[in-house]
């Protein structure tokens, strides 16, 4: 059987002041990371748009390859090869 550890649950009250340093430092990080953010959100849309029109293009086949099959039923007389 494993040992159960207690933690101590550490509570600290904070001064308006250090929270506000806290909230100013916060703001500062995430202001300089936004033109990172940024840039990854085009890259994401864009390579999720990319695989949005490789699909629609596999789709496009497939139905193509439907209608041709349609259009083209093989004759009674072919048979399909079994050794290949």
């Amino acid at each position: 059987m494993s040992k159960k550890t207690k933690k101590k649950e550490s509570v600290r009250d904070y001064t308006d002041q250090e929270l506000a340093e806290m909230r100013s430092k916060m703001e500062a990080y995430y202001e300089k990371e936004i033109p990172f953010v940024t840039l990854q959100s085009k890259y994401e849309s864009l390579i999720a748009d990319v695989e949005e029109h490789k699909t629609r293009r596999v789709m496009a086949i497939a139905q193509a390859a439907q209608v041709y099959a349609a259009m083209n039923p093989p004759e009674p007389s072919e048979k399909p090869n079994k050794n290949g």
